[in-house]
C-alpha cells in the first residue's frame, strides 16, 4: 500500500488509497450524488513528486473485466484538476470508496496497479 500523503489530506484513509507496483502513482476512488440522474464514479490518480490530479469517470462499478470502462484500461484520462480544483471538487460532495473491484479494475487496466 502506498504511503502517500497526498490523498490523506483530502480526508482518504489508507486502505482507501491504492498504488501501482512501483509507487510513483496513487488512486482513489469517489462516489459522487450531485448528478440528478443518480451516483457516479470518479477514480483519481495522482503521480508522486507532482501537483494536481488526473480523473477516470464511470457510472458503475465495474464487477468485471468486460465491465471495466475503456478509458480506464487504456490508461487515458478524462480530464485533470490542480491541486486546488481537486479540493473544492473532493469537498462535501462525495465520499471515497473501498472496494475489491478497483484492485481488479487496475490490475487489468493499463494503469499497473
Amino acid at each position: 500500500m502506498n504511503k502517500s500523503t497526498y490523498f490523506t489530506q483530502y480526508g482518504a484513509e489508507d486502505y482507501n488509497i491504492f498504488a501501482n507496483a512501483n509507487k510513483s502513482k496513487s488512486y482513489v476512488l469517489s462516489r459522487f450524488m450531485d448528478d440528478p440522474e443518480g451516483a457516479y464514479f470518479m477514480l483519481f490518480e495522482h503521480v508522486e513528486g507532482c501537483e494536481g490530479v488526473n480523473y477516470y469517470m464511470f457510472e458503475r462499478l465495474p464487477e468485471s473485466l468486460p465491465d471495466i470502462p475503456e478509458n480506464v484500461l487504456n490508461g487515458i484520462p478524462d480530464g485533470e484538476y490542480s491541486d486546488g480544483e481537486f479540493a473544492k471538487r473532493i469537498n462535501g460532495h462525495s465520499r471515497f470508496v473501498h472496494n475489491i473491484h478497483i484492485r481488479r479494475l487496475l490490475h487489468h487496466s493499463k494503469l499497473g496497479a
